[in-house]
């Protein structure tokens, strides 16, 4: 398992120690997004770069049991 996080122009200093802390668990990278806030653009940017075959993206406005989850099984040209 791995999780990509993609930070679109984080400003928050407990978001840069958020950041720090999760650095530590090798299944954790976080992918810097420069340029205009593009939703998809962002999500097929870590498509392209995860590693596995099952994809689940949440955005960082999700609350609890409401939770909208896209996931993708079968990414194209992706094994295991």
């Amino acid at each position: 398992m791995e999780v990509l996080i993609v930070d679109h122009a984080s400003e928050l200093p407990e978001t840069f120690e958020l950041f720090e802390k999760l650095r530590l668990d090798p299944r954790v990278r976080i992918i810097p997004y420069s340029g205009t806030f593009n939703y998809s653009a962002i999500n097929n940017m870590a498509v392209e770069q995860a590693k596995g075959s099952i994809i689940g993206l949440i955005n960082n406005d999700i609350d609890g049991h409401r939770s909208k989850l896209a996931f993708r099984n079968g990414v194209p040209g992706r094994h295991g």
